[in-house]
């Protein structure tokens, strides 16, 4: 009985102790827990507790217990990923271009897989189509002061009908270029015969010019007059025209002053 009751007390005594070392072990270790390393603290304090309940139940002459790989408050192990070896596309070698292959088929480059798409006939045709594209446009050249450039366009197909007798309807659509007013006729015999009234009509002042394939460059920085030995001379049409032609290699067909 007296045996019994000593070895109570031993139990009682030792946890004690031990609930004594965990409540200190959890104050040093609480203040840690709020850092980065907090998964570590908590590993720490879970294989504390799991040795000291290992150490009552055996007693002081055990071995040192076999600690678990991971604690149980954190987190569970992730299942391991499965590696999926994916195939790639091989491409076909490109062919070895030897001298004999360039000799026979009349190679330039080198023989490689050839990334240009052939364009189909249709749109071979699409772009003939659109090269032949002819502009049949009018042309009204006016002046940059002339009276005319005040007018709308309603009031342009008007001045014309009348200044070459021709009917207004024969006029589908009037435009404001920088040069004066472009003209699109209904039918080519209308075309035709605004053309023809035009030039024997010259005295009106209004005269149609058909589009031309010329490209129009202006030239900002040329003087009205310049200084000779003879004194000042003013600045021509074929003065521009000769130094336009020694500078660019290229004769021009018209100069003249820009709106006129």
């Amino acid at each position: 009985m007296e045996a019994e009751d000593r070895h109570a007390m031993q139990i009682k005594a030792r946890l004690a102790i031990c609930s004594t070392a965990i409540t200190r072990v959890d104050a040093a270790l609480s203040p840690l827990s709020m850092g980065k390393e907090n998964q570590f603290v908590d590993g720490i304090e879970v294989y504390l507790q799991a040795a000291i309940g290992f150490f009552i139940q055996l007693g002081p002459g055990s071995t040192p217990p076999v600690l678990p790989a991971r604690s149980s408050k954190l987190s569970p192990p992730r299942a391991q990923g499965i590696r999926v070896t994916i195939p790639t596309k091989t491409q076909a070698p490109a062919p070895k271009t030897t001298w004999a292959t360039v000799a026979r088929v009349g190679l330039v480059s080198s023989a490689g897989p050839s990334t240009k798409k052939a364009a189909s006939p249709a749109q071979k045709a699409k772009s003939a189509n659109s090269s032949e594209k002819v502009d049949s446009r009018l042309f009204l050249r006016l002046e940059y002061l002339h009276p005319h450039r005040l007018l709308s366009p309603a009031g342009i197909r008007l001045a014309v009908s009348q200044a070459l007798g021709t009917a207004a309807n024969n006029i589908t659509l009037v435009q404001r270029v920088k040069t004066g007013f472009a003209i699109t006729a209904k039918d080519e015999l209308a075309r035709k015969e605004l053309l023809d009234s035009s030039t024997s009509r010259s005295v009106s002042g209004i005269k149609l010019e058909p589009a031309s394939n010329l490209i129009a460059m202006q030239i900002a920085t040329v003087p009205e007059t310049i200084r000779t030995l003879d004194g000042p001379i003013a600045v021509t049409a074929k003065m521009v025209a000769d130094e336009v032609t020694r500078v660019t290699k290229s004769v021009p067909f018209l100069v003249h002053p820009h709106g006129t």
